[in-house]
Order: C-alpha cells, then structure tokens, then sequence
C-alpha cells in the first residue's frame, strides 16, 4: 500500500514557547494554550475553510499546559504558576473572562499539569510526579463555583482515574496502585487497598471496561496487567508484557480487546543514546494480550480504526487499521520542526496539531478517513 504526502492547509505561528494545550469549546471554536502564558481563541472560518484568531487572553500561568472543557460546561486552565483557573466563555463576544482561580496555601509552586474529573463530578487536580498532594475540588450548585474538598494523601502521584465501580486508582513513584472509595455522606475519599504493583515508579495506567482489566506501565518497561474483581476486594496478576526497551509513558485502550502504549524511547546503545520512542500494539486472545506490531513513534490519537503518529522531529502520519495491523498511509510535510504534544480532530475531518515549535497547524484528513 504506497503511502500519500500531505501539506497543510494552514500554518500559523500561535505562541511563543510552544503550544502545549489544545480544546474544543462548545460553540465549535477552539482554544489553544502555550508556553507563552497566553490562552487563544480560534474560529474555522466559513468562507476560506482557515483557522482566524478570534481573542487572546492573558493567564496566571507562565505556561499554559493544560486547558480542558469540564461536564457543566465551564472551561479550566493549568500550568506552571497560576494553580487552576476556571473561565467562563461569552458566545456573543467571543471572550472568556475569568470566573474562579483555585489554590491552597500549601502549594508553593502552584504548578498542575494533569485533571480528572470524576463521575460524581469532583475535579482532581494535580502535577505529574511531584510531591504535592493532589486535591479534590467539588461544585457548589448554591455558589456557583468549585470549593475545596480535600487533599488526597499521596505523593510522587502519577496517573489517576475511575473505574466502573466509581473507584478512584492512583499509581506513583514508589510503584503502588492505590484503590480510593468515595464515602457517600461526607463525600471524601479514602485509601481501601494498596497492590504493589512495581518495584519502580508507574507511569500510566489504563482500565480496560470490557474485562475489568488494570494496565500499569513503568520505569522497568514492563506493563503488567491485573484482574480486578467485581467487590474491588482484590487483584491478581495475570500477564507481563514484555518487548519496550524503555519506560512506559501512556497505555490507551483503542477498541475492545486491544491497547496500544507508548515509551520514552531513550536508551543506551553501544556508544550513543537512542532516542526514537516506539508504540506497541497488543490484542486480547485466548491466551491474554498478545503483541501484533510495534513501530517507531509515539501514538498522539487515537481515531475510528486510525492513529495520528508523531515520527519525531520528522513527520506526522496517519496510520489506518488493515485487517490486524495500522499501515501508515498519510504523511504530513512540512509541518512541525519539533515534538507535537497538542491534537484536536474537528468535524468534518480537519486535524489541528500544536508543537513545542509554538505553530498551529491545520491539516484536511477527510478524504483518508474515508476511505476503508
């Protein structure tokens, strides 16, 4: 199968210091943070199909590394510096204006790069691989805005999410996966169970909804995975997947039955550090997880059957499923001149791209995405 190139619609340089963040806001415009403190409002005009700034917007931040839509609606902001701010957004003005900036006292740094928000709807907040604790904040429906709930006692926190059950599991530093349950009265949460589930930090955490699986990626390499069961009462180990060559960086569930991760991709080798990191595509059989393909590349997102792929430093691709593998079938040209870390998919087959270059870059995928 030949591979197509594909230059972009539109190259914009958007911010300084690179555009780490990228959203989608409900009336379709989109939002991109950066390296430069700045938040920005873009619209995809009607008549020339290009991305057009709408408005800019200073922050708390230093570095905006984080935006993110919450279920009610409101639009939340981190990075370095600034803690969480929460903005509201004037369709009619295309302007945000800032509606709630959340601290506490014992984060010095004010520094946040990641945000759960829970079933429940808590937003929990915190920095990856850091010392402070990550903090649970809860909607007042009377006020209007997020209040403080607690401080979960956990350092070194690297991944956090929810299960089915509506339980919380962290994953840190020291290599243990701990379960939380949500007291219904007071709305807290609390540590039930510990597993030791590595000798060295974790890094990613992926629960699988079909088989009630737990994926773990650590600093080994290695991704073990774990039965849990129905009570949460405890987990059993069922498989080591073995075959990347450096820490585990990001597990994602793509479809039933199949996960896909991602690694570092820096390691010694003979007189040179090598540092192209490389995916792994793993499928559920009889037998457990079973890997089908590893490639050069970190997996950026996932789509209907398709991957966006960064090649580092080269290229984006587009790698499209053909019976039990992705082939890459798209190239983009002359694009970034350094990592992608931002990717938002918009309707109508348009892909925008933010890099640590600081460039948006918007790129028409309709007429492959279509095809089978």
């Amino acid at each position: 199968m030949t591979t197509q190139d594909l230059i972009p619609l539109q190259v914009i340089d958007a911010h300084r210091h690179g555009v780490w963040a990228l959203g989608l806001l409900l009336d379709g415009h989109i939002i991109s943070g950066g390296g430069d403190g700045l938040l920005k409002v873009w619209e995809l005009a009607t008549q020339t199909g290009k991305l057009a700034l709408v408005s800019q917007i200073p922050t708390p931040h230093t570095e905006v590394l984080l935006v993110r839509r919450t279920q009610r609606g409101r639009l939340v902001s981190a990075g370095h510096h600034g803690g969480i701010t929460i903005w509201d957004m004037d369709l009619r003005r295309d302007h945000l204006s800032l509606r709630q900036h959340l601290g506490i006292e014992t984060d010095y740094w004010e520094f946040n790069d990641r945000i759960l928000e829970t079933r429940p709807g808590h937003l929990i907040t915190w920095a990856y691989l850091t010392a402070t604790p990550p903090v649970v904040w809860e909607w007042s429906t009377a006020q209007g805005v997020f209040q403080f709930k607690q401080e979960l006692p956990l350092k070194w926190a690297s991944a956090l999410l929810e299960d089915a059950q509506g339980h919380l599991l962290s994953g840190d530093r020291d290599g243990k996966i701990n379960i939380w349950q949500m007291n219904i009265a007071s709305g807290s949460w609390t540590a039930t169970k510990m597993l030791q589930a590595h000798n060295c930090a974790i890094r990613a955490l992926c629960w699988t909804r079909e088989d009630n699986l737990i994926s773990a990626g650590g600093d080994d390499a290695l991704i073990k995975v774990w039965q849990q069961d129905p009570d949460n009462e405890f987990f059993v180990l069922q498989q080591v997947l073995q075959g990347h060559m450096s820490p585990i960086t990001d597990i994602m569930e793509t479809e039933a039955g199949e996960i896909i991760s991602n690694d570092q991709g820096t390691r010694f080798l003979i007189v040179r550090w090598r540092h192209k990191p490389e995916f792994w595509v793993w499928r559920k059989q009889p037998q457990g997880f079973q890997p089908v393909q590893h490639e050069t590349g970190l997996v950026r997102k996932y789509l209907d059957h398709s991957l966006i792929v960064d090649d580092i430093g080269e290229s984006l691709s587009l790698w499209k499923k053909e019976g039990e593998v992705y082939e890459r079938r798209v190239t983009m040209i002359n694009g970034h001149r350094d990592l992608v870390v931002a990717v938002e998919l918009l309707p109508g087959g348009r892909l925008i791209t933010g890099g640590l270059d600081g460039r948006l870059i918007l790129w028409d995928l309709e007429p492959f995405l279509l095809k089978s």
